[in-house]
């Protein structure tokens, strides 16, 4: 595994441009890891990740399921934290 880009997960408005060119990738490890990248910015800037799945939906079926994946991401992600609250008691 690698240490991932901690500044730009941080401050990733450098990279906005960056992952507009990728998300339309005909790669799909590419278009994997646009959404990983904005699922990680997510955790410090969830307005930048919910502003671009919403601008980025409907643009191709490529680009929805990236955004169904940050969606699902974060669902997950709020039913494991609440999960775990409710266990810790």
């Amino acid at each position: 595994m690698g240490d991932g880009l901690t500044n730009f997960k941080k401050e990733p408005s450098p990279t906005l441009p960056i992952l507009n060119r990728l998300k339309n990738d005909p790669e799909l490890y590419v278009r994997r890891s646009v959404a990983n990248h904005v699922n990680d910015s997510a955790e410090d800037h969830p307005d930048i990740a919910v502003d671009l799945a919403a601008s980025w939906k409907g643009q191709s079926k490529d680009v929805d399921w990236a955004c169904a994946r940050l969606v699902e991401k974060w669902i997950y992600a709020s039913i494991t934290f609440v999960w775990i609250g409710f266990a810790l008691g």
